[in-house]
């Protein structure tokens, strides 16, 4: 069987189960069993497959009809144009979190200050942190070690994913990861506070539906929470006070329908902004204005 030919078969059959990027999902898994990329994958559609190619395809093919997801197959995600190790004990890192990223990071290079505390709570594959730490090496007559980055998540196997991501992109010795549930340092105040929580309600996804059932492989206390999906969203607003500088930032990505909520719930003692159509916030504290 030829490249063009698997293409083309096994496409074919998860689009007839109602897969979203049928042909996607195939080249994908064969750029990872041949270990190149799409464009060579193309080129060489009439590349015959060797035997230990096809059965090690097939393998993956079968994993992916049961709805595990590409990132969990191949071990990999790109987030921010950067590729990073997943695995099951991580939540894969998503399309509207790299506007996140972007918020943040267009924010944090506005700021002049001597030292800047950031941290990411529930850091999972660390992939926000990263990226941002990223970013700004990547920039000229920039000081890194300005900035005091730290990570935190109440898995240790998570924390095992972000360090290995974090050595990758040599970013190991200038993280600091904390273990805990809503961990934050203690004595330290953040100039800025990224946390992508878990914010859907079990009760409200229909795993039925095949756009779902990908979702059941992800880690549950990655994704899910009780109260409508802001539980633990409410539990850190509480904490949070306590961490954030005063001039500085809080940000969340939460989910569709919850800003009014968590809107009201901050009436009292933030202001709030929301970005990319209210799943994104921005808060600070009432007191500083």
């Amino acid at each position: 069987m030829t490249i063009k030919e698997a293409i083309i078969k096994f496409s074919n059959i998860l689009e007839s189960q109602g897969f979203t990027n049928p042909s996607l999902d195939i080249e994908v898994l064969l750029c990872h069993v041949l270990n190149c990329d799409r464009v060579d994958l193309i080129n060489n559609s009439d590349y015959e497959l060797t035997l230990d190619q096809h059965n090690k395809f097939l393998e993956l093919f079968l994993r992916r009809q049961a709805h595990e997801p590409i990132a969990y197959i191949i071990n990999k995600k790109e987030f921010c144009s950067y590729d990073f190790f997943i695995n099951k004990n991580v939540l894969i890192p998503r399309p509207l979190t790299e506007e996140l990223v972007d918020l943040v990071f267009n924010d944090i290079i506005k700021n002049n200050n001597d030292k800047i505390n950031i941290i990411d709570v529930g850091t999972g594959s660390g992939a926000i942190i990263i990226s941002i730490f990223n970013k700004l090496k990547r920039l000229e007559n920039i000081d890194i070690k300005k900035y005091n980055f730290y990570a935190s998540d109440v898995s240790n196997k998570a924390l095992d994913v972000a360090k290995i991501n974090a050595k990758q992109y040599g970013a190991i010795d200038y993280i600091k990861f904390l273990q805990g549930n809503l961990r934050f340092p203690r004595g330290i105040k953040f100039n800025y506070i990224i946390a992508n929580l878990p914010y859907l309600d079990k009760k409200e996804i229909d795993f039925n539906k095949d756009e779902s059932k990908d979702l059941l492989y992800e880690p549950k206390n990655a994704l899910f929470t009780r109260g409508n999906g802001i539980y633990i969203i409410r539990k850190f607003l509480n904490k949070v006070k306590n961490h954030v500088d005063k001039d500085g930032f809080i940000y969340l990505e939460i989910g569709n329908g919850q800003l009014p909520k968590i809107k009201q719930y901050c009436s009292n003692s933030f202001n709030i902004e929301s970005f990319y159509e209210d799943r994104i916030v921005k808060i600070d504290l009432k007191s500083k204005r």
